[in-house]
């Protein structure tokens, strides 16, 4: 994908950008992630990876905003325009409670999506993401709780 127009379309959800932070990169990796399990795929393949849904292309493209833009909150919006209805409604779904900016809930759910595709059961997604990443300091309650919280609102699943 061009640069120019992932970075458009993530201005839709962010005013700054310096992908040379941790978080920054993280998010990007989930938005675009669960943009493509909403059938808004920007043609990324993912990988299931220590933070969940993968995309070394992604990352490339995402770095190049990078170097390309040096004046970020100046870049136009792009809304991808066949899914125009659904795209409003998926921004508006990563706004609510701060979605968009809060990276445990964007890890679970992303990853939550990504292990349901593969045919896990709710058990075995939080057993593959403590798998992954041992180190993941959220309890079993909370990834749960975020898990439920998205069944119950079906947005996501």
């Amino acid at each position: 994908m061009n640069p120019i127009i992932l970075g458009g379309i993530l201005r839709n959800f962010y005013d700054s950008f310096d992908i040379t932070e941790f978080n920054t990169r993280l998010k990007v990796q989930k938005i675009v992630y669960l943009m493509k399990s909403k059938d808004m795929s920007l043609g990324y393949d993912f990988i299931l990876y220590l933070y969940g849904p993968y995309s070394v292309e992604l990352t490339r493209d995402a770095f190049q905003i990078g170097d390309l833009v040096n004046d970020f909150p100046s870049m136009s919006k792009i809304i991808p325009s066949e899914r125009k209805e659904g795209f409003a409604k998926f921004i508006l779904e990563l706004e609510k409670n701060a979605r968009k900016d809060d990276i445990v809930w964007l890890e679970v759910v992303a990853s939550y999506l990504f292990l349901k595709k593969l045919g896990f059961d709710n058990d075995g997604v939080l057993a593959k993401m403590k798998e992954k990443r041992p180190d993941f300091d959220i309890s079993d309650e909370k990834i749960k709780e975020i898990i439920s919280e998205i069944n119950s609102e079906e947005f996501f699943v």
